[in-house]
């Protein structure tokens, strides 16, 4: 089997047929490893084959955990039926899944904030990511960040605690093979699980029992996971037990001790993003791991470079806020947050009527009053434009509204990308397809760019790039 069972089964799947058998030890194991397979074992035949072989390095396996357990619980009983039912309607529902949607965001966005402090230093994304995607949990979890996004060496502790655990229960175990030897522990396996499952509930140990003493007290935060199983009366071995179940969610690879199985595709992205950035079109010096892109015509330089699961952020110089004469027309630039808020919003009413450019369709006085963007008078027409936008696009009700509509189209892209495993993909075509898909659903809910076609967006980026092309040319 090696190191990568998945991918040995894999080859063998390819050669056998979706559907075989293998002896380990004394032990039948059946693989299926096709779609249609997949709905017979999990989906027509769930309750068949739903009881499971539990490994002897997890907790489950001894008779006074196993009944708490909903991962290796050896009999569909109504205890099991119980705790599936609780996870189903406060962690898997639809409901559930987009109440937690502004969690996700927040998340993500606090992600970006922290990258953007970095500019011009070394970052490994790697860690930001786990720690994200950690957080994330945590928080739906027990509402509390287990790893500061601030710290040196980030989610590094907690990423190997995690990365143990996910070793020791995926190694090949002797005493899983042969059943008559498990008492023994040759390997020393269990030991370790043990010691590190240990590590971990230690860590939410006192949050679980200060939750208990607060139960009685006032509540004004957002109830989580934990405070629906405390309400249920579960056990703090029962607690730990679901806890640490769902925990391993950000799985970690180990075909490199030093690197998690994110990470190549971070930087497959960050390197296909470039490439794929009009500004660096010219001028990019690959070198291994390494490149710079310049972009001197726009007045903005950005650098950047990678090297194992590192890569550096993006320093961007901007154009220095100037007052500019163009001809006749006269231009103020404000490039800062302070400059922006003066214009946009303390004088917004001032500095709202704005120079058509010729090429605009609302250059025609037919077509003026018809125009958003380019309106030439704030007058009652404009005025009713705008409420309906800010009303069905732009409120905090709408964008959340949104947010499944968003998350959908991402995890769209990360199939598609999944599909391509091995193959050079356009990076920069999926995700603009993405993008562009997802505004079109707000609209017209309608995919305009299919993923599957050859030159993903292609054409319709093209005709996008054209029209900007146009409008931003000095006429």
């Amino acid at each position: 089997m090696g190191k990568m069972p998945h991918l040995s089964l894999s080859r063998l799947a390819q050669s056998y047929g979706p559907l075989i058998s293998l002896r380990l030890g004394t032990q039948l194991l059946v693989v299926g490893s096709s779609p249609a397979a997949a709905t017979e074992i999990l989906k027509t035949h769930d309750r068949i084959l739903s009881a499971r072989n539990v490994p002897h390095v997890a907790p489950a396996k001894s008779p006074k955990l196993n009944h708490l357990s909903l991962a290796w619980a050896t009999e569909c009983n109504d205890q099991w039926k119980y705790l599936r039912t609780i996870c189903q309607t406060e962690l898997f529902s639809s409901k559930a899944i987009k109440s937690q949607a502004s969690l996700r965001e927040k998340k993500v966005m606090e992600m970006v904030g922290f990258l953007g402090t970095k500019e011009g230093k070394v970052v490994g994304v790697g860690e930001v990511v786990f720690a994200t995607v950690f957080n994330g949990l945590s928080n739906v979890f027990v509402s509390k960040d287990f790893i500061s996004l601030e710290n040196e060496g980030v989610g590094g502790g907690m990423k190997e605690l995690v990365r143990g655990i996910m070793e020791v229960a995926s190694a090949p175990n002797l005493d899983d093979f042969y059943p008559i030897l498990g008492g023994f522990d040759l390997q020393n396996l269990r030991k370790k699980s043990m010691e590190l499952v240990g590590r971990v509930c230690t860590m939410w140990e006192p949050i679980i029992n200060d939750r208990r003493d607060r139960k009685g007290g006032d509540f004004s935060s957002q109830r989580d996971f934990l405070d629906v199983l405390i309400d249920n009366k579960f056990s703090n071995d029962q607690i730990n037990n679901l806890l640490l179940s769902a925990q391993r969610a950000p799985r970690l690879g180990k075909s490199d001790p030093g690197r998690d199985a994110n990470t190549p595709t971070i930087h497959t992205t960050s390197k296909n993003a470039l490439k794929a950035t009009e500004g660096a079109a010219e001028g990019v010096d690959l070198a291994g791991e390494a490149f710079v892109a310049h972009s001197g015509s726009t007045g903005i330089t950005q650098k950047w470079a990678s090297s194992n699961d590192k890569i550096l952020i993006i320093e961007s110089k901007p154009i220095v806020a100037q007052k500019l004469d163009l001809a006749p027309n006269f231009w103020s630039v404000g490039s800062s947050p302070a400059a922006a808020t003066e214009i946009l919003k303390t004088h917004d009413r001032i500095l709202s009527a704005r120079n058509v450019p010729h090429v605009a369709p609302a250059k025609s006085p037919k077509l003026n009053h018809l125009s958003l963007a380019w309106a030439t008078e704030c007058n009652d027409q404009w005025k009713y434009l705008r409420t309906i936008c800010q009303t069905e696009l732009f409120s905090s009700k709408a964008i959340k509204s949104q947010a499944s509509l968003r998350e959908k189209k991402v995890m769209e892209m990360v199939g598609f990308l999944g599909t391509k495993e091995g193959k050079v993909v356009e990076v920069g075509e999926v995700v603009f397809a993405t993008v562009f898909n997802g505004l079109s659903n707000v609209f017209v809910s309608k995919d305009f760019i299919n993923l599957e076609d050859e030159g993903v967006g292609g054409g319709m980026k093209e005709l996008v790039r054209g029209i900007m092309e146009v409008a931003s040319a000095p006429d």
